[in-house]
């Protein structure tokens, strides 16, 4: 005889931030083959929370011993398994792309025609800087990080109101951690998605990650700090060195960073 589980009509129940699923289950009298079976008709994700296979409860129903009765028990994830988990499915891309550099990480070399004397530290290391002090930078390729989640909700949960929070939530960078990076780390891109079916949604999730950096140096100034998504600022200007031989250069005298993202709490998204 099959074993067979079926949810019952007083099931979910909500408890603080977890839920309850119930069932009813017959058709064995061993009670690991029951729970095995409960565990493979249980989904492993409602929504975004997480099954707890460590909090499933079995018990004979009314003293019959091939009848059972069984609680599955859902909750969000939490912090130390934020950076494995994974939503229904995953994807992710380090394909990144073009970005101006105006400074170098490091000058690996000077040459001067004859008659000329150049140093490696004469721009402080800008890159195209010219005589009224703009800079003119260069195009290099850079990496990156972008993933996409997709999950399936309960159809119920998709409504205006939640719509219109993951509207506001678009392009903002995450003011907690989220997943496996630090505040500032990911900026959310956009969500897409609808009705699956009768009974479930369908959202894919796009999100963009660049690291915070700290102590980063431009010339002479040190100790610069930027969150990843943080827009940095370099102003520079002429200078005059003195010599032998005097000459005039542009320089970088100060740094600047900008938030240029609105930030907010991801966790409005509903998906841990």
């Amino acid at each position: 005889m099959p074993i067979t589980w079926e949810e019952t009509r007083d099931s979910p129940k909500i408890n603080g931030t977890s839920i309850e699923r119930r069932y009813a289950g017959w058709g064995t009298s061993d009670k690991w083959a029951a729970r095995t079976a409960l565990l493979a008709e249980a989904p492993l994700l409602d929504g975004y929370l997480v099954r707890q296979d460590g909090d499933v409860q079995l018990e004979p129903l009314d003293g019959h011993t091939e009848i059972w009765s069984g609680t599955v028990t859902y909750s969000p994830p939490s912090d130390s398994d934020d950076a494995s988990l994974l939503p229904p499915t995953f994807k992710f891309s380090t394909s990144g792309g073009k970005a101006k550099m105006t400074s170098s990480y490091q000058v690996t070399g000077a040459w001067g025609a004859a008659g000329e004397t150049v140093a490696v530290d004469d721009y402080g290391g800008l890159i195209g800087a010219k005589d009224d002090g703009s800079v003119e930078g260069v195009e290099v390729e850079v990496p990156g990080f972008t993933w996409q989640e997709t999950w399936y909700p309960p159809l119920e949960n998709l409504t205006w109101a939640y719509a219109l929070k993951v509207r506001n939530l678009s392009a903002c960078r995450n003011k907690q951690k989220f997943r496996a990076f630090l505040p500032g780390e990911v900026l959310f891109l956009y969500c897409e998605g609808g009705k699956k079916d009768e009974e479930t949604g369908e959202l894919t999730f796009h999100f963009a990650s660049n690291p915070n950096v700290r102590g980063l140096t431009v010339g002479a100034i040190t100790g610069i700090d930027k969150r990843g998504w943080e827009y940095l600022e370099i102003k520079s200007r002429p200078h005059t060195i003195e010599g032998p031989p005097k000459r005039t250069v542009v320089r970088p005298y100060a740094a600047y960073t900008h938030r240029v993202f609105n930030e907010g709490f991801f966790s409005a998204l509903g998906i841990g």
